[in-house]
């Protein structure tokens, strides 16, 4: 007898203890958002490319250049963008892209590099703004002006995701293995 009621004292002490007084002063919205499920119902996270991207570009000037530009999303590293609209927290992670840019004058290679956002850090270390903001969005080779002057001339263009800050670097090559690098910020 005494073992009944002992056990059901201690059943008694459970059930009154878990009645969720704790929480009945906090109103439904304050208990969803204090919980750890609130996070995957009010954050949306995005990436953009989703998926490996790459295209390959091989310019021949009529000047004796070929240019070949190798261009692909880096998996590995991206900008994070993030911001709440209403109750739901969105990130947006931006992945860099990487240039592989090979320049060939007379079949004999003058440059050969890879253009990544640290590379871009060490040319835009003098410019407002900080340079992981910045993914390359677009390139391409003048050809006009390259035929023109002798030359090879490629431009990059680098933007801070959502929004219409840009930076431009025009690469401009000769017959020497360094090649002129100009910037032109688009503000």
């Amino acid at each position: 007898m005494k073992k009944i009621f002992f056990v059901s004292v201690i059943l008694i002490v459970f059930f009154m203890s878990c009645d969720g007084r704790d929480r009945a002063t906090y109103s439904n919205k304050e208990n969803v958002e204090n919980s750890k499920l609130s996070d995957s119902f009010f954050e949306k996270k995005e990436y953009i490319p989703e998926i490996y991207t790459q295209f390959d570009v091989d310019t021949l000037l009529s000047n004796g250049f070929r240019i070949k530009i190798k261009v692909y999303s880096d998996m590995e590293s991206s900008y994070l963008n993030e911001f709440r609209l209403d109750s739901i927290k969105y990130k947006h992670y931006y992945r860099y892209f990487n240039a592989d840019l090979k320049v060939i004058k007379n079949k004999k290679e003058i440059y050969s590099n890879t253009i990544s956002h640290h590379i871009l850090g060490d040319i835009l270390k003098n410019t407002s703004g900080h340079i992981n903001q910045y993914i390359l969005t677009d390139f391409w080779v003048e050809q006009f002006t390259s035929n023109m002057d002798d030359k090879a001339i490629v431009k990059l263009f680098f933007c801070k995701p959502e929004s219409e800050i840009c930076k431009t670097i025009r690469l401009i090559f000769s017959d020497n293995n360094e090649p002129i690098v100009e910037l032109t910020e688009d503000d």
